[in-house]
């Protein structure tokens, strides 16, 4: 059974840049109040006694927005960092489907954007709770703080 209101709304600028995504009653709410029109309608229709609405998937704002993305850090979670890395692990370059810390919690090590890479099972595995140093191992790229536009493809 799909949650209630499990999809996001993409929100887009007059000039069709990404600005964010906003819940699926947010996106209706602004298109209700003339702020923004849908561009694209995901399919999913919600139903009430009185009232069928289909999801927007992507909405465009009539009034332009100004957006400094450089001075907006994204939250840091398992999916951006694994979007961030291109779903690569970062030690072997196999398909990744976990983080690792690449300090160890054990050892002190933060739930930070330089702190995480993707990486995968078996990689996961082996350096366990041990330094790259100890285990021999190197990073293919060094761990960024993405740019907060780079995210916006991310279905999470």
């Amino acid at each position: 059974m799909m949650r209630r209101y499990a999809f996001k709304t993409l929100v887009l600028n007059t000039d069709m840049s990404p600005i964010g995504k906003c819940t699926i009653a947010r996106g209706w709410s602004l298109c209700h109040q003339n702020k923004a029109y849908e561009l694209e309608s995901s399919g999913v229709e919600y139903r009430s006694e009185f009232l069928s609405l289909f999801a927007p998937k992507v909405i465009v704002l009539y009034e332009y927005k100004k957006i400094d993305f450089c001075k907006r850090t994204p939250l840091v979670s398992k999916g951006k960092v694994l979007l961030r890395d291109n779903y690569r692990c970062q030690y072997c370059g196999a398909a990744a489907a976990t983080v690792d810390h690449v300090v160890p919690r054990s050892k002190g090590g933060e739930k930070s954007w330089l702190n995480l890479v993707a990486c995968c099972a078996s990689c996961n595995m082996r350096k366990g709770s041990k330094s790259l140093s100890q285990m021999g191992m190197k990073l293919l790229s060094k761990p960024r703080i993405p740019q907060f536009g780079e995210l916006m493809h991310s279905d999470g």
